[in-house]
This record gives structure tokens, C-alpha cells and sequence, in this order.
């Protein structure tokens, strides 16, 4: 889903990623884990980090298209519209959000 429609799932599939992440590193020691000498937990990502990815999702350029106009039959709104898709993909190239 995440793949098919980033917009829309981007965000739940971030709250969701760290909520887990959270919930993992709040949990005590597993048994075998408090026996070793020198007990070590790894996790591929912190906490911290999803806060960058919250504020890059936040941030990031979004296009919006109003249903209402009529770009077929309109040149000045075809034009509008196409500077606004070049302006959209210059920023998604060149992000400043990053």
C-alpha cells in the first residue's frame, strides 16, 4: 500500500514504523540477554531518526490540483498548470526540505 499511494500511507506507515521501534526499545531484557557479560541491544533505527523522517514528510513539496478548474478547454489554466508541475519537480530534484 505504502508503494502503490505514498501520499496516503506515508505518514500511517511512519507512525506506525515507530511506534514499533518505541515499543521494542521499552521492553526489558530478555533473560538471555541480562545472563551475557556484556549485554548490547542493536536496532537498525533510532527513535530520534524518526523524528527527521516526520519533519522531511512535513516539509516536502506537495502538489495539489483543483478539480474545479477546466485546464482542456483553458490555455491560461493549461499554462498555470504546467508551471506549477515544473516548479513541483524542481523542488523534488533540488529539495531545500531535506
Amino acid at each position: 500500500m505504502v508503494y502503490q499511494e505514498p501520499s496516503r500511507w506515508s505518514y500511517t506507515f511512519q507512525t506506525y514504523s515507530c511506534m514499533s521501534r518505541l515499543k521494542a526499545q521499552l521492553e526489558p531484557l530478555s533473560e538471555k540477554l541480562l545472563k551475557t557479560r556484556d549485554p548490547v541491544q542493536i536496532f537498525e533505527r533510532s527513535v530520534y531518526s524518526d523524528r527527521v523522517h516526520f519533519e522531511n514528510l512535513r516539509n516536502g513539496p506537495v502538489f495539489v490540483l483543483n478539480v474545479n478548474h477546466d485546464f482542456e478547454d483553458d490555455p491560461a489554466e493549461q499554462e498555470e498548470l504546467m508551471r506549477k508541475v515544473s516548479i513541483f519537480i524542481s523542488n523534488l530534484l533540488h529539495p531545500l526540505w531535506y
